[in-house]
């Protein structure tokens, strides 16, 4: 990470009148009416709160052995059985509202995320999901799923497959090939996504019936049923049609119940491609602070996602934000919005805080394979400002403020819907560069950098 630097004193005043610009209209533009509970057409309205995973033991009773588990929250994140802690790996993904699993034992860990102790349901599927987002039922065998084919259409480029099963089965969504390396002190970090192809892995399953037809998919160019009976799992093998080239993958269920897998379209130009901007932090959440808390992170990132909006509808990009003001949401709010609009691309923008005053630069942070190429060219963008016009002439501080493109599991990044990042654009508790992040100029060419980075990721 940043090791601070030395830099040239800033002598003008601090003026705080600019660090959030008169901005002429919201920048969040209407979201669609119901895509969160609270929400209505017109201005936003504060969303139902949606509690955080990992703030409690839950209002569970206790296990005793003769309960298995139902999901209750819309989506609840998973982490593996091999770490005994709280460890999120981009193998498991997020279980929709209604699965199903056996308990095997209740568990506890403590999550760096919330500062908090948590506490876990141990699943048979090989994943541990928070208390809070189970409800205990009477276990019965379920019984072996088999799976059906449905349905299986592609419009305009994105596949949609409606699969019948028994019950509400555990799966995983991955990637493979794909090789990770420890840095920054996590364990997934890669150089690049090299996946050939997507796996969809369903449990407790023993067979699948009926072919799927990827003939109008821009993504994939085959779908393979893999049934290993031994340990009753059935795998969905879908190669990608070009190298590196994925865009996420949402699993529902329908209102008939049928499960519904959509593989979602690459975007061909930014013109018309749908973006979501996440100002993080807001209302009684300020953030990192800065000026000894005359300055709040959530202003500069609400200021910056603005003038992202505006280079991206000049490129001719559909843009929403999930607040267009000094509102709170939480972590799970933003993460229902994404899932509920399936935009092509989840950006969230922060500015960075540390104890450490003389910490600077900026990073684009992921966690999904796929969303590494997003991270690192819109990380390419910011550094280019930062080495241009931010602290131009200053050729002794570059490396301090190349943070680059690292893995790291924020909660808004763990999306297996679209490519998603978190962009760290500064520190704000460093005075000399929160005075440059509070400049309405600097401000519009962090969200030029932003947009850039977008489009690079689309065309090339």
């Amino acid at each position: 990470n940043n090791q601070g630097a030395e830099q040239e004193k800033t002598t003008a005043p601090i003026k705080l009148e600019n660090y959030v610009p008169s901005l002429p209209g919201e920048i969040q533009q209407t979201l669609p009416q119901n895509i969160l509970p609270g929400t209505t057409i017109g201005q936003m309205q504060t969303p139902s709160v949606i509690a955080p995973s990992g703030n409690s033991g839950g209002n569970n009773p206790p296990f005793t052995g003769a309960e298995m588990a139902l999901i209750t929250a819309n989506y609840a994140d998973t982490r593996p059985l091999v770490y005994n802690d709280d460890t999120y790996t981009p193998s498991c993904s997020a279980l929709v509202k209604g699965t199903m699993d056996y308990i095997i034992q209740e568990s506890e860990a403590y999550n760096k995320e919330y500062g908090e102790q948590v506490y876990f349901y141990e699943l048979s599927s090989g994943v541990k999901v928070v208390r809070d987002d189970v409800k205990l039922i009477p276990r019965q065998e379920m019984g072996d799923n088999r799976l059906s084919v449905i349905s299986s259409q592609s419009e305009n480029g994105t596949l949609k497959i409606k699969l019948g099963t028994s019950w509400k089965i555990p799966y995983t969504i991955s990637f493979a090939p794909q090789s990770y390396y420890s840095q920054h002190g996590t364990k997934f970090n890669i150089t690049n996504f090299t996946s050939d192809y997507i796996q969809l892995t369903f449990h407790h399953t023993v067979a699948a019936d009926g072919n799927i037809d990827i003939s109008g998919s821009n993504v994939v160019s085959g779908a393979t049923w893999n049934i290993s009976s031994s340990d009753k799992k059935v795998h969905l093998y879908m190669p990608l049609r070009a190298f590196g080239e994925y865009y996420g993958c949402s699993v529902e269920y329908d209102e008939y119940g049928y499960m519904v897998i959509t593989v979602h379209n690459k975007p061909q130009t930014l013109s018309g491609s749908v973006i979501l901007l996440d100002p993080g932090h807001g209302g009684k959440d300020p953030g990192a602070l800065g000026y000894d808390g005359a300055v709040e992170e959530c202003d500069i990132n609400l200021a910056v996602a603005y003038y992202t909006k505006q280079a991206l509808e000049q490129r001719g990009a559909i843009v929403y934000s999930t607040r267009g003001g000094d509102t709170m949401l939480e972590l799970e709010d933003r993460k229902a919005i994404a899932r509920s609009l399936k935009p092509d691309y989840f950006i969230s923008v922060h500015s960075n805080g540390s104890e450490n005053k003389s910490m600077i630069g900026t990073a684009t942070y992921y966690y999904k394979p796929f969303s590494k190429k997003l991270a690192a060219n819109i990380y390419e963008e910011m550094l280019s400002v930062f080495k241009g016009y931010l602290y131009s002439g200053q050729p002794s501080v570059y490396d301090s403020i190349s943070d680059g493109a690292p893995y790291y599991p924020f909660s808004v990044t763990r999306l297996d819907e679209c490519p998603s990042v978190l962009i760290e654009t500064g520190f704000v508790t460093n005075n000399d560069e929160c005075y440059k992040l509070i400049q309405p100029q600097n401000q519009q060419l962090l969200g030029e950098a932003i947009a850039k980075g977008i489009e690079k990721t689309i065309l090339y």
